[in-house]
């Protein structure tokens, strides 16, 4: 099959069959965005031409941006020829190579440098399931960011993480109690716990630095540790525990 038979186009063929097997793509193409059900065997016909790990690329065009599904097309003959594209949300998609991606990706700005268009870069996947969280945290990034060139996806993963936990679940529960412990202390005594275990965890328990954020002698900021430690039933040594202090921190902050 020729590179440029992997794209969604309007060329007509002298059988139709490369013209049907582009639009198959093209459906195939657009229930994965979505994440509707599709056969497994078609979504392997999808991207059998792409070696692994995959990449997501989404261009959002500016006002007046003279971009089409044939100029994008174009680009991916010289620097990504097997990608599958799509206009879809008011979006320009590719399924690409990831080793293809950020090149592509650069091309494709550098064609757009005068209308100033967006492009979100995906993490790198290996499965054709993925594509539907792909493309979420693609067009969520795409959201958070109001200006122009390439978006790194990974930049804003994390707070996509955070909203797909709370619109998931209830985590009010699941905090580590010494949040509450600390909270309600400070409230009884006028102290500042939770917010000095908030930056110690923050600042790695670099003594002298989270001293210098919260103006305090260092002997003072051990002092308080001991008694966060005593207040709070935790042991901040223990790396597990950090972890869950440092996760119930960025969830509960959101609450």
């Amino acid at each position: 099959m020729e590179p440029n038979q992997k794209q969604v186009t309007n060329r007509p063929s002298q059988d139709g069959s490369s013209h049907a097997k582009d639009s198959t793509r093209s459906q195939t193409f657009a229930a994965l965005l979505s994440g509707s059900a599709i056969d497994p065997s078609a979504a392997q016909n999808l991207v059998e031409p792409l070696s692994t790990p995959y990449a997501l690329i989404a261009l959002r065009p500016s006002p007046n941006a003279a971009y089409d599904i044939r100029s994008i097309q174009d680009l991916a003959k010289v620097v990504a020829p097997h990608a599958v594209i799509l206009q879809e949300d008011g979006l320009f998609v590719a399924l690409v190579s990831q080793m293809d991606a950020r090149r592509f990706a650069e091309s494709v700005l550098e064609k757009g440098s005068s209308t100033r268009p967006a492009i979100a870069l995906s993490l790198p996947f290996d499965a054709c399931t993925d594509v539907p969280q792909q493309y979420r945290l693609i067009k969520y990034s795409l959201d958070e960011y109001d200006g122009s060139g390439l978006v790194e996806t990974k930049n804003s993963a994390l707070q996509y993480l955070k909203s797909e936990i709370l619109g998931a679940i209830d985590v009010k529960g699941l905090l580590h109690p010494a949040l509450a412990k600390l909270a309600q202390y400070d409230e009884s005594n006028q102290s500042n716990l939770l917010n000095t275990l908030r930056v110690y965890l923050m600042y790695d328990r670099n003594a002298q630095r989270c001293a210098n954020v919260l103006y305090l002698h260092r002997n003072s900021l051990q002092y308080r540790v001991r008694r966060i430690q005593e207040i709070a039933d935790v042991n901040l040594e223990n790396p597990e525990d950090r972890a869950y202090l440092r996760l119930s921190f960025f969830l509960g902050d959101a609450m």
